[in-house]
């Protein structure tokens, strides 16, 4: 068994305060249609107050050719590869090592114009899934 000991015998209080997520526990979520996938990196408790996804975005994936906007903020890190993020009218080419953070009210949307993955870690406040 691959559990610490103190992790079977804390309180609910302390397990609802850490999540801790196995690499080979991540789960993606696919999408055809956008040549994406996605994996939460936490495990969804009504409790926090941001969402770390991992996106992995093929060559011509993309969110959407509409932008749209929610309520928040989001924060991306390019961790491999190449990604167009639209923010209004502006585009930011964000390459491997680029950070970008926006308010999530304003229209946007983003896509892989290059022809080889991107990978990102993608931080969403509050959680949408």
């Amino acid at each position: 068994m691959d559990v610490r000991v103190s992790y079977l015998i804390e309180d609910d209080e302390v397990q609802k305060n850490v999540d801790f997520v196995k690499k080979e526990n991540i789960k993606y979520i696919e999408s055809r249609d956008s040549n994406t996938k996605m994996a939460l990196l936490t495990v969804s408790h009504a409790e926090k107050t941001m969402e770390p996804i991992l996106y992995e975005i093929g060559p011509g994936g993309e969110s959407g050719r509409n932008s749209y906007s929610h309520s928040g903020e989001e924060f991306i890190y390019i961790t491999q590869g190449e990604l167009e993020v639209y923010i209004n009218d502006t585009v930011y080419k964000l390459k491997e090592g680029d950070s970008l953070y926006f308010k999530s009210n304003q229209q946007h949307r983003f896509k892989n114009s290059s022809k080889k993955e991107t990978k990102a870690i993608w931080v969403v406040s509050p959680p949408g899934f």
